[in-house]
C-alpha cells in the first residue's frame, strides 16, 4: 500500500522527530560529542560506567549503561541528556520540506502527533523555534529515566495513540530507523519508512513497512485529499 492510500483510511499521523524533522545532532553538537560529554558528567556526579563507553558514539549507550545500575543513575544521567539534547537542537538542521508537509496533513484534516525517543523538552524547544505549534496536534516523547519504555518499545506509540483518543488502525508511523517500524507494528500501527539516506530503502524494507517514502515531499503529495471519517 503506498502512502496516499494509506493517509486516505487513517487520520492520525505520528511522526518520529530525529530525522523526520531535524537531524537532533547534526548541528554544532555531534552525537560522539555529546556522548563524550554526557560520560564525563555523568562520572562527575557518581555514576559508575564502562570503560567502553568512552568510545560510543551514542547518547543514549550511556543512557541504558546508567539504567543498568538502577534508576537513581538513570535518572541522573537522562537529566544531563536532556541538557544536551535541548542544546543540541537549537542548531539542529531542520528537514528539508518539514513545514510544507506538515501544513499540507493539517489541510487534509490530519492530526500530526510527534512520537520521539528524545526529551519532551527537546521536542518542544525545535517546535517553538521553528513556530510549528499550529501544524503539530502533540508531543509524546522521552519523559522518563528508563530506557526500556523507549522505541523499539510500542509504550510511546500507545500512549500517541490514546493522546489522539484513536485506534491503531486509525494510525500510521512515519520514521526513519527499524525501531521506529518495530515500535509500530508491535502497537498495531501501520509503518512508513522514511528512508533519507542511500542505503536505507533496503534496510527498512527487512522489517516490511506498509509504505517507503525517501523525502517529506513524498507526505506533501500524498496528503492533497483530504481525510473523511
Amino acid at each position: 500500500m503506498n502512502l496516499a492510500a494509506l493517509l486516505a483510511e487513517r487520520p492520525v499521523v505520528l511522526l518520529d522527530f530525529d530525522g523526520p524533522m531535524c537531524a537532533v545532532f547534526g548541528g554544532t553538537l555531534s552525537a560522539p560529542e555529546v556522548a563524550r560529554r554526557l560520560t564525563q558528567a555523568a562520572r562527575g556526579q557518581g555514576v559508575q560506567l564502562r570503560a567502553d563507553l568512552d568510545g560510543t558514539g551514542d547518547p543514549f549507550d550511556v543512557l541504558k549503561a546508567a539504567a543498568q545500575n538502577g534508576p537513581d543513575d538513570a535518572a541522573r544521567v537522562e537529566a544531563l541528556l536532556r541538557i544536551e539534547e535541548v542544546q543540541a537542537v537549537s542548531t539542529a538542521p531542520i528537514t528539508d520540506g518539514l513545514h510544507a508537509a506538515l501544513a499540507a496533513l493539517r489541510d487534509s484534516a490530519h492530526r500530526t502527533t510527534v512520537v520521539s525517543n528524545n526529551s519532551t523538552a527537546a521536542v518542544h524547544a525545535f517546535i517553538t523555534a521553528h513556530s510549528l505549534h499550529d501544524l503539530i496536534r502533540g508531543v509524546i516523547a522521552r519523559a522518563e529515566p528508563n530506557p526500556a519504555l523507549l522505541k523499539p518499545s510500542p509504550h510511546l506509540v500507545h500512549q500517541a495513540i490514546a493522546d489522539n483518543r484513536a485506534r491503531p488502525e486509525q494510525c500510521i508511523l512515519i520514521g526513519d530507523s527499524d525501531t521506529d517500524i518495530i515500535a509500530a507494528h508491535h502497537a498495531g500501527v501501520a509503518a512508513v519508512a522514511y528512508a533519507n539516506k542511500p542505503g536505507k530503502v533496503g534496510a527498512l524494507q527487512a522489517q516490511h513497512p506498509e509504505a517507503v517514502i525517501t523525502h517529506l515531499d513524498d507526505i506533501t503529495r500524498a496528503s492533497k485529499l483530504p481525510y473523511v471519517s
